[in-house]
């Protein structure tokens, strides 16, 4: 079965794994998977947030040269992503 989950793996193998008498569990099973190369590969899932090659106007930085010296000198903002279910 292709793309099955070590988890899955050995609850759908446990009655096969008792019957031949095999004492394995679970960290053992993923050692041996990872051992022979078995393993499926975690997707890198992130989010792409900043696009700075975008045609948009881009403002400029105008807190260069700025020395900071006080708590609340400077305020900033940031625009938050929030994932939804139409992307």
């Amino acid at each position: 079965m292709p793309m099955i989950g070590t988890r899955k793996l050995i609850h759908i193998l446990n009655n096969q794994i008792k019957e031949h008498g095999i004492k394995i569990g679970r960290d053992q099973l993923f050692d041996l998977l990872r051992f022979h190369g078995l393993l499926i590969r975690r997707r890198k899932r992130s989010v792409k947030t900043t696009d700075y090659y975008h045609w948009l106007k881009k403002h400029p930085d105008l807190t260069g040269g700025l020395e900071i010296l006080n708590p609340e000198q400077l305020w900033v903002a940031d625009i938050t992503y929030i994932r939804t279910l139409d992307g």
